[in-house]
């Protein structure tokens, strides 16, 4: 069962169990806190936009703190250990890069379109080429050189063949856009049938 205020906003929900929880907003409409049905704070945010988030556990411990740009996702998650991870983001609200405590910093790049062209992360790097705002090729370069992946497409969008340095796995379609056949680069062909409602109904490996 919900509670609501004047303007219609959420200020306290009771669950089956009859546990109450409530909520409060800031003169702007923004929620600003949240407290369980044990009493404790398990949300608060701050005039400055920014929302914190709180987990525990049953002892009462708080185990997880995630800071989030409200609207805008994720900013910061702290463990339990003290360790903090940390989501950069550009103008645009894209998170352009990943901070984390053990495996280091991952760097995004976008296209004009918004399309996600390059990530990298130490001595590896992947970058994404795009063709009419639709995924072509894939690459990986690293210490061991580069390895790319391209694809093929029928006039409908549907991936048709991959080519990469294993060889080359091809797709076919039935009339109802399903995938029916698919080609691995190994030899083995695998088939798919359906039902007139269009459900699975046989799959067959053969190779």
């Amino acid at each position: 069962m919900r509670e609501y205020d004047a303007v219609d906003r959420v200020i306290a929900e009771t669950d089956p169990l009859g546990r109450r929880t409530t909520a409060g907003y800031d003169a702007a409409g923004r929620p600003t806190w949240q407290q369980d049905p044990d009493g404790r704070l398990s949300a608060t945010a701050s005039a400055g936009n920014t929302l914190v988030q709180l987990q525990r556990d049953a002892a009462n411990r708080c185990v997880r703190i995630t800071d989030a740009t409200r609207g805008d996702g994720r900013t910061a998650l702290t463990d339990a250990n003290g360790r903090r991870t940390r989501w950069l983001r550009d103008a645009a609200g894209r998170v352009s890069a990943v901070q984390h405590p053990v495996f280091g910093t991952v760097s995004y790049a976008y296209d004009l379109s918004g399309n996600l062209v390059v990530a990298v992360a130490g001595d590896l790097a992947q970058y994404w080429d795009y063709r009419g705002g639709v995924l072509v090729a894939h690459r990986i370069a690293g210490p061991g050189g580069m390895e790319t992946s391209t694809l093929e497409r029928d006039e409908d969008g549907h991936i048709t063949a991959i080519h990469d340095a294993g060889g080359t796995t091809a797709y076919a379609y039935d009339s109802a856009c399903q995938l029916v056949r698919m080609s691995g680069a190994d030899g083995t062909v695998t088939e798919w049938r359906y039902d007139a409602a269009g459900r699975l109904a046989r799959e067959t490996v053969d190779g």
